[in-house]
């Protein structure tokens, strides 16, 4: 079986509001009974999480063939500061782009296309230069954090990892996990998702 993840981007966040927007955010998290216990690396892959909280199995109802995600090994809330993207976004599961510009339709690996586009992301991350990307087909340059692909990019400087969590919009959820992370931060979220 592979781990999944859906996470949450806020795309708005400045690197100064970060840190305080991602404490409020957990701090709402724990209210609700989502999270629990000490960051440890044991409920995540590669990084520092939450196990689900006590009040998960109340907040969800489980349908039918589905597990009881919350007592899985790998099942947590993994919070990042810092500036980050979904990187799954590049990898086979990936769909294409969409040209903010043209609105054309590129393939996920055409030509060269994929090798701007990490050379325009790896400005983005240290920002090192304008990381803007030029449209194969209209030629129209903009700022990589405009394009659109699926699974999205997720360009932020705060976000959540829910690692092997169901989908966050889900019928079975009796709260809104998404609303209240914008709620508290007061910014667009965006959500992506990857699989490992």
């Amino acid at each position: 079986m592979s781990d999944s993840f859906e996470m949450l981007v806020d795309v708005q966040a400045t690197p100064r509001q970060a840190d305080e927007i991602a404490c409020a955010v957990l701090g709402r998290f724990r209210e609700l009974g989502l999270i629990t216990g000490k960051a440890n690396s044991d409920c995540v892959l590669g990084g520092t999480g939450y196990q689900p909280g006590p009040a998960v199995a109340d907040l969800y109802k489980l349908q039918k063939r589905e597990c009881r995600f919350w007592e899985l090994v790998t099942c947590g809330v993994e919070p990042y500061v810092g500036r980050a993207f979904n990187e799954w976004a590049l990898g086979p599961s990936c769909e294409g782009f969409i040209c903010p510009a043209c609105g054309a339709g590129i393939e996920p690996f055409r030509g060269t296309f994929i090798d701007t586009i990490g050379d325009v992301i790896g400005e983005w991350m240290d920002q090192s230069g304008p990381a803007v990307l030029p449209c194969p087909e209209c030629g129209e340059k903009r700022p990589i954090t405009e394009w659109q692909c699926k699974p999205p990019f997720g360009f932020g400087n705060v976000s959540f990892r829910f690692w092997n969590w169901p989908p966050l919009d889900s019928p079975s959820w009796k709260l809104d996990i998404v609303g209240f992370f914008r709620e508290v931060s007061g910014h667009m979220i965006v959500r992506t998702y990857g699989r490992f």
